[in-house]
């Protein structure tokens, strides 16, 4: 009986993308400037990476555009629909891959949220759904 119910209790728990932002940006070092926007259903990361060599490097602005494909425990994978302004397997394997935190794979991007100051409160529970709503992402953790 005790287990039915559980199964039914959810919190729901909202992410604004400045708090992404602040736990994405340290992640991926490669990256400064780093800013996270959510809007029509799309999670868009951008930041400045420098190309090129001591004094002839400048910065150039990385976005990716990222969508929803599905929930892991606490983690969301998320198909890259876009990257700007070169979108190469190598380079985008290079400076997304951050593990534990984020992981690139064949144009998936997986975001592992255990970390994040809200999902650390609540300790049981996996995420059940996600909607991606503007300007943040709502999510209902459940047993």
């Amino acid at each position: 009986m005790f287990k039915k119910m559980m199964n039914n209790v959810a919190v729901t728990v909202p992410l604004e993308a400045s708090k992404l932002q602040s736990f994405i940006s340290p992640k991926i070092p490669e990256l400064s400037d780093v800013t996270v926007e959510i809007t029509n259903g799309q999670l868009i990361l951008a930041g400045s990476k420098k190309v090129g060599v001591a004094f002839f490097s400048k910065d150039v602005r990385m976005k990716l555009t990222l969508v929803p494909k599905e929930i892991h425990r606490r983690k969301i994978v998320f198909t890259v629909v876009k990257v700007e302004p070169t979108d190469k397997e190598l380079f985008n394997d290079k400076f997304l891959n951050h593990s534990p935190y984020i992981t690139y794979d064949a144009r998936t991007l997986t975001l592992d949220l255990s970390a994040i100051g809200p999902l650390q409160k609540v300790k049981v529970g996996n995420i059940k759904s996600l909607a991606l709503e503007e300007g943040r992402v709502v999510l209902v953790i459940g047993a």
